[in-house]
């Protein structure tokens, strides 16, 4: 849930990092920051394919308003440097949770990305 959207700051999606491009992309949560919205993200053949099955409804899909909301969400993800945030952010974090693992032995290995 919490590794797409530019949360990750070095990449807008988490499978970015592993070098793989998936058949189907569920998003929600980010995407509408609030406002029910979801999305399902495929390639064209896929979404052929599923089209060709018949109409598929959801109770709260295609609001206009929730749109709207989606799309701005985008543009003040861009407008105000909201990835580059997660990543300077998460980069400091880490930096820090690190240092605190020299002094003190307790901490193990530290891991993570981005917010």
């Amino acid at each position: 849930v919490q590794v797409g959207y530019g949360r990750l700051g070095h990449y807008f999606w988490g499978f970015e990092e592993q070098g793989v491009v998936p058949d189907v992309i569920t998003v929600a949560k980010g995407m509408g920051n609030g406002q029910p919205l979801g999305a399902v993200i495929t390639r064209r053949e896929i979404a052929d394919a599923l089209e060709q099955e018949g109409y598929f409804f959801s109770s709260a899909g295609g609001s206009p308003v929730s749109c709207v909301v989606g799309m701005t969400v985008l543009d003040i993800m861009r407008d105000e440097g909201l990835q580059e945030n997660a990543r300077d952010t998460g980069d400091h974090l880490k930096a820090r949770l690190e240092a605190l693992g020299q002094r003190f032995p307790i901490v193990g290995a530290v891991h993570g990305m981005g917010l």
